[in-house]
C-alpha cells in the first residue's frame, strides 16, 4: 500500500454546481481533516466559492492547453483524483505528472446525449459507442442552428480510448461498470463505490401513519420522469398528497400537466429547497418515487429516503438495482410501466405498517452499506492500492 499524503483534485467548476461538486466538497474536507494536502485544478473560464475553496489547501486555474507548470509549484502530487475532466489534452497531461484516478458519476463518457436513452423510443441504451449512436439519432443534439447540434461519436471514443489508459476508475453502481466493461473497459481497473455526501446522515423520525404523502425528489427534468409519477398518480383511487421538489427545464411542461390532470389541488410544486427542509420533507412523506426513465447512475434520493427510514417506489433502471430490495425496502416496477408503478404506490398507502416496516429496514441497509464515514476510509484504501 503506497502512503498517499499529496492529492490533487480536478473539477471543472470551483463552486456549488451540482451533486458532483457537492460530493468533491464532502469528500476533500474529510481528507483535510485527516491531514492531506489537496489542490484544486478548475477552469479558468467559471467563477469560485470561497466556502468551495476552504476544502482544500490551494487553487490552481487553468485553460484548455494550458502548462500545469504552475500547479507543480505547489508540490508533486502522489495521486491524481479527475471528478470531471475539463479540455481535450488535460487527462494526457496529468498521466505525465502522477497516477490518475477518474471518478465516473454518469453517462457522459459512453454516450453522446449523456442520457444513455434513445431520443425516439425512449427505450435505455444497452450498446457500446459506435454505429447503433448513428442508428438511433443519438447524434442529433442542442445548437444553434434551428436549435440543433450534433454530438460527436468520435469525441466519445477517443475519450474512452484516453480513460483506458489511467491507473484506476471508481464507478458508482454495478450497472455503471457493466457499462464500461461493455465498452471495453478491463474490469480489473474499475472500482464500484457510492460517491456519498457528509450530509447523507439523516435522523430519522416517526412514520406519519395519518397521512398519504407521495414524495419527488430531484432535478425535473424529462429523465427523472415527473411525468410518469404524474400519470401513475392518475391511476390511483384513494386519496394522497402528491408533492415535487426540484427543479429543471421540464418545470413549466410539468405546471401545464398538473393544471389539466384533474387533481391538480392534490400536487405541490415546491421547487428548490434548502438541505434542512428537504430532510424535513423526507420526515413528512409516506412514500418516496423514484420514477427515472434513464438508467439511473446510482440514484441517491433512494439512499436519502432510505436514510429517513421511508419506503421507496421505483423503476428498476440502472443503478437502483444495487440497493432497491423488492419487498425488503421498497417495490419495485419493470421501466415504464406506471400502472404497476400506481399499484405499488396506492397498496402501501393503504397499509402504513408494512410501509413503515420496509422504511425502518431500509434505514439498516443504510446503517450497513452507505454510512459516509465508510465512504471516506473505503475511498483512502483505494488510493492507497495504486
Amino acid at each position: 500500500m503506497a502512503d498517499i499524503r499529496n492529492i490533487w483534485h480536478v473539477s471543472e467548476y470551483a463552486e456549488f454546481i451540482g451533486g458532483i461538486e457537492q460530493n468533491l466538497f464532502s469528500l476533500a474536507s474529510s481528507l483535510k481533516k485527516k491531514g492531506y494536502k489537496q489542490l484544486l485544478l478548475c477552469s479558468n473560464e467559471h467563477g469560485e466559492d470561497e466556502k468551495f475553496l476552504n476544502a482544500f489547501c490551494g487553487c490552481f486555474k487553468t485553460g484548455v492547453g494550458e502548462s500545469l507548470d504552475g500547479a507543480l509549484k505547489h508540490g508533486i502530487p502522489d495521486v491524481i483524483v479527475v471528478q470531471r475532466p475539463f479540455g481535450k489534452r488535460l487527462l494526457k497531461s496529468l498521466r505525465k505528472i502522477a497516477p490518475v484516478v477518474r471518478v465516473v458519476h454518469d453517462h457522459d463518457l459512453v454516450c453522446p446525449r449523456s442520457h444513455k436513452y434513445f431520443p425516439l423510443t425512449k427505450k435505455i441504451c444497452k450498446k457500446p459507442v459506435g454505429i447503433s449512436c448513428y442508428r438511433h439519432g443519438c447524434i442529433v443534439g442542442r445548437g444553434n442552428f434551428l436549435g440543433l447540434g450534433f454530438n460527436s461519436v468520435n469525441r466519445r471514443l477517443e475519450d474512452i480510448n484516453e480513460h483506458k489508459l489511467l491507473d484506476k476508475i471508481i464507478i458508482n453502481s454495478n450497472y455503471m461498470k457493466e457499462e464500461l466493461v461493455l465498452n471495453g473497459f478491463d474490469p480489473n481497473m474499475i472500482d464500484v463505490l457510492a460517491p456519498l455526501p457528509a450530509s447523507l446522515d439523516i435522523a430519522p423520525k416517526k412514520y406519519p401513519k395519518k397521512s398519504k404523502r407521495v414524495l419527488f425528489v430531484g432535478q425535473i427534468i424529462r429523465g427523472k420522469g415527473p411525468d410518469l409519477l404524474l400519470n401513475a398518480m392518475s391511476k390511483v383511487k384513494s386519496d394522497f398528497e402528491l408533492v415535487y421538489i426540484g427543479q429543471g427545464n421540464y418545470m413549466a411542461e410539468l405546471e401545464k400537466q398538473v393544471a389539466n390532470c384533474g387533481f391538480a389541488d392534490k400536487v405541490h410544486l415546491l421547487g428548490n429547497l434548502a438541505h434542512d427542509e428537504v430532510v424535513e420533507q423526507y420526515s413528512q412523506a409516506n412514500i418516496v418515487v423514484v420514477p427515472s426513465r434513464w438508467a439511473e447512475p446510482f440514484g441517491m434520493v433512494g439512499i436519502e429516503a432510505m436514510a429517513a427510514a421511508r419506503p421507496v417506489v421505483a423503476f428498476r433502471v440502472g443503478g437502483i438495482n444495487d440497493w432497491l430490495w423488492h419487498g425488503v425496502n421498497g417495490l419495485a416496477a419493470r421501466n415504464g410501466e406506471t400502472g404497476l408503478l400506481s399499484s405499488h404506490i396506492e397498496w402501501l398507502l393503504g397499509k402504513p405498517d408494512i410501509a413503515e416496516g420496509l422504511g425502518l429496514s431500509g434505514r439498516k441497509i443504510f446503517e450497513k452499506n452507505y454510512k459516509y464515514s465508510d465512504y471516506i476510509l473505503n475511498f483512502e484504501r483505494l488510493l492507497s492500492s495504486i
